[in-house]
């Protein structure tokens, strides 16, 4: 074969995707004709090495190539543009694609690598200039305390115009996860947060906003957590009537104590203190460890002093400041200390945060209203476990249900006690499916 026949049958495999194939070739035509090997063959011959893990060996060749490529007047525009895309896809590939968050990593190498490619190349199809930006914002997210200021210069770098908002295919067959976010989904989601986090309020509500109103889909729940920031946001900014909204809006898909916390401080802001109160107690009663809740605790004791409930409102001001004592946390935070200032709280003779848990438990529990419920139904059946159940709704379906969503005491359980409910979507994940799920389960007289 002649030399043309021999470049476009390496071309074909190459646009083919048989990139071993391509290789053969393209090293034969080298062999065979060395004066007519030119740019475009060498790039090709560049991007068939790194298809098939050979992205070093590429990457040497490109180095001398590139400058060439560069000095020519003008320089040749889809060549030039197809050098600069490949030589900086080899080092993504040698520098960034395979790092390993879990190990340690060099961040002078990481960043240096991630700040040649996105100068190297452009915002634009077949460069790895976004896919360079999500990597190094991936990975400062990775760390345990991310700098959010970083995050958010790197993804000053991208223009959300320039994003496809539509989803990638998911890479294998997964009836939860059928396609993976959009790069417009991604950037909103990182930088909605990075403005929450760096106290940017304004620009975080305006962007999360955005999201919400031009997004189709969204994964992960991004959707309701885009919520959970423009809340927290506005209440910064000193409009809790607007945050409630929000807050109200992810309380339907998020039972976490945290939720129901920010909803009761949002009452609160608002002098609503009968709703503060439900909400407090809601979060105290609901799952997570002491020493998260402390602030849950401080909040009930402001709202119960609110009330001129002072005795109660002391324990609760005492248990708050007792798990952090036993936590060892010796700085006393100012809302703390101004509230065991006013209420004249002596923590001196008081019980550990346990004993005094214990003593308020049936207090939350009696002055927790029970929820308002739109289904009613039979407990079906109570798993062996313990743990979980089915109701059977009034029109017939089936509910899976956890115990610690009845509104009750456990033992008084029973298949066929009428009850009251509410339904949020969940994922089964033995299924792969969203399912709906019991909640906010009350007895009623039948």
């Amino acid at each position: 074969m002649d030399f043309r026949q021999l470049k476009d049958q390496a071309h074909s495999f190459r646009k083919q995707k048989q990139f071993e194939q391509a290789l053969s070739i393209y090293e034969r035509i080298f062999v065979e004709y060395p004066d007519e090997f030119g740019y475009w063959e060498q790039i090709g011959y560049c991007a068939c090495l790194r298809h098939v893990g050979r992205a070093e060996e590429a990457l040497n060749i490109l180095r001398e190539l590139y400058p060439k490529l560069r000095a020519a007047n003008p320089p040749e525009e889809r060549l030039f543009s197809w050098c600069r895309n490949e030589y900086g896809w080899c080092v993504y590939d040698t520098e960034l694609k395979n790092l390993n968050w879990e190990g340690k990593v060099d961040e002078n190498r990481l960043f240096k690598a991630a700040k040649a490619i996105t100068q190297l190349t452009a915002q634009e199809e077949f460069s790895p200039y976004e896919r360079t930006v999500f990597r190094v914002v991936d990975y400062l997210q990775s760390k345990q305390n991310p700098n959010y200021g970083q995050i958010l210069y790197w993804l000053d770098k991208l223009d959300p115009n320039l994003l496809t908002a539509i989803p990638t295919p998911a890479t294998s067959v997964d009836a939860r996860n059928p396609t993976y976010p959009s790069p417009r989904e991604d950037w909103y989601a990182h930088r909605s947060k990075a403005f929450l986090e760096v106290g940017r309020y304004a620009e975080c509500v305006e962007i999360c906003t955005q999201a919400l109103t031009t997004l189709d889909t969204f994964h992960y729940d991004r959707n309701i957590w885009l919520r959970w920031y423009r809340a927290k946001s506005l209440i910064a900014l000193n409009r809790p009537a607007e945050a409630l909204a929000d807050l109200q809006e992810v309380g339907k898909s998020k039972t976490d104590f945290f939720v129901d916390h920010e909803i009761a401080r949002t009452h609160f802001l608002l002098n609503q203190f009968d709703d503060a109160l439900s909400h407090a107690v809601s979060a105290a009663l609901a799952r997570g460890g002491l020493e998260f809740k402390w602030e849950v605790f401080l909040l009930i004791g402001e709202i119960l002093e609110a009330k001129n409930d002072l005795d109660n409102a002391r324990k609760h001001v005492c248990l708050a400041a007792k798990i952090r004592a036993e936590q060892g946390w010796s700085k006393m935070p100012l809302r703390l200390s101004q509230s065991i200032q006013r209420l004249q709280v002596n923590l001196n003779d008081a019980p550990d945060s346990k004993s005094l848990k214990r003593e308020l438990l049936e207090y939350w529990k009696r002055i927790r209203p029970l929820p308002k419920t739109e289904y009613s139904g039979v407990v079906d059946r109570i798993h062996d476990n313990g743990d979980c159940g089915w109701v059977k709704n009034d029109d017939g379906r089936r509910h899976y249900f956890k115990i610690r969503h009845f509104n009750g005491s456990p033992k008084d359980l029973q298949s066929g006690l009428r009850v009251g409910f509410n339904l949020i979507e969940k994922m089964n994940k033995k299924k792969g499916v969203m399912e709906l799920n019991a909640i906010d389960i009350v007895a009623v007289k039948p």
